[in-house]
């Protein structure tokens, strides 16, 4: 009955959107909507360190903005990130939660996630980021990278995510918005920011409070997050912006593995992020720009194992201090640019858990690196070559070297190739051994919008990874420790996006990756990589309305061997809506609502981490 209910909900929403429609395309030019502006046009792509145009890219990069995000009435960056081709969360939980995900066959570790150029992956236990720590309305824009990223991020061996922030408004002094939602299991949502510029001193704070009982049994979760930035335009020329973030979060991750004997034991954890940076940029001369980055920050993270009784059997915790000093230096134009720069970052590493006792969870450590990096571009006509050089001394292992050669080609004014050959590395987890992870990958792909009113991408990419660490858990974990075994695997496949012109208001995308990632000694498949993966997304905009829907559908294949009850081959559909009100004294409201999973579809590896059921959410923004 609640599928039936389900399924005329959706195709009610659709009989709406197309009702006092009328057949015109948009009035922008089709080839300006899918992303084939003049290179003087495209917003620039600051992922390669010289911000150069995305047609002047070799990498396979994909780049989320403020307005995509917005639609989806997201509350964190995992939620926006599972809608995006390559991207695959083992499961979908309650907003927040901490969730592993694989990006084109690259697990979260080797991923490297950035906020406004400050690192955020957690280094000690597992050297990953947590994507429901990060929420989502500071974000201007995500940039990412899908491959080896090293030689402008150094251990980003699977590839890199670099969130941008929002700028103080610079054409008000003072603007603003609030929004509240609410929503199953007593899910609730507020949040709001201020932001403008008088003179020279510009202004954004933000914050807000997401709290949920657990859209799953012993899934709670309380994220409390603010972020404040400052910047000032110094006279004559050059800026200076300080800025600094703050969020913690309390949640359950549910009960323990029932496959290694934990039966109803309880794991919860929370962590804590704080962070600062000061940035100044100068333009020495036309063309000639410095930027000097200096920043500071700590992570908590802590989890506990509590057996019916109130017995704790596990009781770790993880404190990162880091600093970071960074000097670059970018001359040139968007066609034709270098960028030279230094880099020192220091890390100590504190864990501790004192029930087991185990060596690899307690120990303490000085991480210091070291990096000096040059890359450009240089544009010969339609062909454009791309280099670039990076060396990283590391406390853990001497000099490693990451090199990048790549060309794109404007083939035909609606066609562009490009190739790229990269070695990169990621860091170890450093309670386990020294050496590091490398890679090698070749990449070539295609873009096109030649075929009318679409735009079509495909890439290809193969991959030699090694000294690959895998976690071992022993059956009677946590009475036994973890221990790690290394590898080294092939991954090869292929992503092909696509995107219509906007029609009737309507416009449509889709993304499918395959993922074919063996373990290069036996040739077998290693399990917990996705085959395939598909992300499906309707979208409707109707100015006039005032009306704005999305649909968005995930489909994921899992190899047999992936965990201990694999539900895949059901797609996930989400829809979102969200209805502008008429001005009211300067305030501009807006109605939301999103229905999640709408067919209760069952998509997870695992019956001890299921996915969320069906979740129905609603609320109201308003901006000033």
């Amino acid at each position: 009955m609640r599928r039936t209910l389900c399924q005329k909900l959706l195709f009610t929403v659709l009989a709406f959107l197309l009702s006092g429609t009328v057949p015109v395309f948009a009035d922008e030019d089709p080839l300006d909507s899918l992303g084939f502006l003049d290179k003087s046009e495209q917003p620039p792509v600051s992922t390669p360190h010289s911000p150069r145009p995305p047609s002047l890219i070799a990498e396979n990069v994909t780049v989320v903005t403020a307005s995509d995000i917005a639609r989806l009435n997201a509350h964190t960056l995992d939620e926006v990130l599972q809608t995006v081709s390559g991207f695959q969360l083992f499961q979908v939980r309650t907003p927040g939660s901490a969730v592993p995900y694989t990006l084109n066959g690259a697990l979260s570790s080797q991923v490297m996630i950035l906020i406004d150029g400050v690192p955020q992956n957690l280094l000690g236990t597992d050297d990953s980021s947590d994507l429901g720590m990060i929420p989502v309305q500071r974000i201007e824009r995500i940039e990412i990278i899908k491959g080896a990223a090293s030689v402008a991020w150094g251990p980003a061996l699977g590839g890199a995510v670099n969130i941008i922030t929002r700028n103080p408004e610079p054409d008000s002094k003072l603007v603003g918005s609030g929004s509240a939602s609410y929503g199953g299991h007593g899910a609730s949502d507020l949040r709001g920011g201020v932001s403008g510029t008088r003179d020279r001193l510009g202004y954004y704070l933000d914050g807000g409070r997401f709290n949920s009982t657990g859209l799953l049994p012993g899934n709670p979760v309380s994220l409390n997050h603010a972020i404040g930035k400052i910047t000032y335009d110094l006279p004559g020329k050059g800026r200076l912006t300080f800025a600094a973030d703050h969020r913690d979060r309390d949640f359950g991750y549910g009960y323990g593995d029932r496959a290694i004997g934990l039966g109803d034991t309880l794991v919860t954890a929370g962590s804590r992020y704080t962070s600062a940076y000061l940035r100044f940029d100068y333009p020495l001369q036309d063309r000639l720009n410095i930027e000097l980055l200096s920043s500071v920050g700590q992570k908590d993270v802590w989890r506990k194992y509590t057996m019916p009784g109130d017995l704790l059997i596990f009781d770790a915790k993880n404190r990162t201090d880091s600093q970071q000093v960074t000097a670059k230096l970018i001359w040139g134009d968007r066609s034709s640019n270098l960028a030279a720069g230094i880099e020192y970052l220091h890390d100590n590493i504190s864990v501790s858990e004192p029930k087991n006792g185990f060596s690899f969870l307690n120990f303490s450590r000085d991480l210091d690196r070291y990096a000096a990096y040059l890359n450009g571009s240089y544009s010969l006509g339609p062909v454009t070559l791309l280099s670039g050089l990076r060396l990283d001394h590391i406390g853990i292992n001497d000099v490693v070297s990451s090199y990048h050669l790549g060309a794109t080609w404007q083939l035909t004014e609606n066609t562009l190739l490009r190739a790229y050959a990269v070695k990169g590395y990621s860091l170890p987890m450093p309670n386990f051994k020294d050496s590091l992870q490398n890679i090698f990958t070749l990449q070539s792909g295609i873009e096109t919008s030649a075929i009318p009113l679409l735009w079509l991408k495909g890439t290809f990419f193969y991959s030699n990874t090694w000294n690959i660490e895998t976690f071992v858990v022993p059956q009677n974990y946590p009475a036994s420790p973890v221990s790690t075994v290394d590898s080294e695997e092939v991954r090869q496949g292929f992503e092909v996006e696509g995107r219509t012109v906007p029609w009737n208001d309507f416009s449509l995308r889709a993304g499918f990756t395959y993922s074919d990632v063996h373990d290069k000694k036996t040739d077998i498949r290693i399990s917990y990589i996705p085959i395939g993966s598909t992300k499906i997304a309707l979208d409707y905009d109707n100015a006039r309305k005032g009306l704005r829907a999305t649909i968005t559908g995930s489909h994921v294949n899992w190899p047999s061997a992936a965990g201990n009850s694999v539900h895949d081959r059901q797609i996930i559909w989400d829809l979102h809506l969200t209805q502008k009100i008429p001005s009211f004294r300067g305030l501009t409201p807006e109605l939301f609502f999103s229905g999640r999973n709408l067919f209760n579809s069952s998509q997870y590896i695992d019956n001890f981490r299921t996915n969320t059921p069906i979740w129905l959410e609603g609320g109201v923004r308003v901006s000033f």
